[in-house]
């Protein structure tokens, strides 16, 4: 039988990279595994009109998908060198995405990461990471945890990336040089240590929008304090944790209270 569900992945994939169509089109078995496509549905496919596979007007719909995927990764690309962009079509990233019916910010990301690694990027690196994260954080959907009274945990709209020192730094310098149609400045070195950055999705408007999402580079206390509730943080544990961190019952009750107002924590109510 005839999968035409991966004949038109396969079809995509060729009209977004004319490299790889041309390696189908030719018969290497390298790209043919890759379709993973019967002996016929391989065949099928070879016997397709060329010009007919390739067609799209001006680029269209390569540069919009580039647009869709390039607009949640807007550090990524401004640091990248040339030809960064375009490349990722020819990616086996794009490709196995393509292939698997997975996610193209994602792919995109796990490009982005790799590209800055092979190159020795630490700091392309590292805005790449935060980036998929933040494309993480947009789509995310947690239930709010089972937690008994006093009991504290992260709340589900929040969520918790270690970094580079600096990384925050950087992508906020980044930022404002583009919304502001600044030369970028260097990137640099980052610091051996980490810093942990709190990333907190709004809530979303529909189930077809992204979320907005807010970062903040925490202090350590802090961190210390939300990396805790990662898991349920019961109250004679607080007590405790308020007590290394130097600060009263009251004082660290109050900080909490802040916390679970943003949605940053949850707290377990009484029964």
């Amino acid at each position: 039988m005839t999968d035409h569900r991966r004949i038109q992945r396969t079809l995509f994939r060729m009209q977004m990279d004319p490299g790889f169509a041309a390696a189908v089109f030719a018969g290497e078995p390298e790209a043919l595994a890759t379709t993973e496509l019967s002996s016929a549905d391989a065949e099928l496919l070879r016997g397709a009109d060329a010009a007919g596979v390739g067609a799209d007007l001006g680029d269209k719909r390569k540069n919009q998908l580039l647009g869709n995927v390039a607009s949640e990764f807007v550090l990524s690309v401004a640091t990248a060198p040339d030809g960064f962009l375009e490349a990722f079509l020819r990616s086996p990233e794009f490709h196995g995405a393509i292939a698997n019916g997975g996610r193209l910010p994602h792919a995109f990301g796990d490009y982005a990461q790799r590209v800055a690694g092979d190159a020795g990027d630490r700091a392309r690196s590292a805005l790449a990471t935060l980036e998929l994260f933040l494309v993480d954080a947009r789509r995310a959907e947690r239930p709010e945890p089972a937690l008994a009274a006093n009991e504290l945990a992260l709340g589900p709209r929040a969520a918790l990336v270690r970094l580079p020192a600096g990384t925050f730094e950087l992508a906020s310098l980044l930022r404002s040089a583009l919304d502001a149609g600044d030369p970028l400045p260097r990137t640099g070195e980052l610091g051996s240590d980490e810093e942990t950055v709190l990333v907190v999705a709004e809530p979303r408007p529909s189930p077809h929008r992204l979320a907005e999402v807010r970062p903040e580079r925490l202090e350590p206390a802090v961190a210390a304090l939300l990396e805790r509730a990662g898991r349920a943080f019961p109250r004679p544990d607080q007590e405790v944790f308020a007590g290394e961190m130097g600060a009263s019952l009251e004082e660290f009750d109050e900080f909490v209270e802040s916390l679970v107002s943003e949605g940053i924590l949850s707290r377990g109510s009484a029964p």
